[in-house]
């Protein structure tokens, strides 16, 4: 069965070029007027999830809601001195 599609492709090149052309065009006119369905915001039904979302938000401001950070710190003395350990931990409690 390809083998006489394929042979009839072959022999009608001209026609098989100008079918690909109106498919793709005529494609890309239906695509145009349907318009996409593409969304960026997210919807979570009744799940657990959106429960727990729901109550960091509420309670911590949305803190903690998938914001991610580093904290860099720096001492030329090092973190093993007194002066410098009291203060960053204190700072990171």
């Amino acid at each position: 069965m390809f083998s006489r599609l394929g042979a009839w492709c072959a022999r009608r090149r001209g026609t098989v070029l100008i079918a690909w052309v109106l498919v793709l065009v005529l494609g890309g006119a239906l695509s145009g007027a349907v318009g996409s369905g593409f969304s960026t915001e997210l919807s979570l039904p009744d799940v657990e999830s959106k429960r727990g979302l729901d109550v960091l938000t509420a309670e911590m401001g949305g803190l903690g809601t998938g914001i991610d950070g580093t904290i860099v710190m720096y001492s030329e003395r090092g973190f093993d001195d007194p002066e410098v350990r009291e203060p960053r931990e204190a700072y990171l409690a």
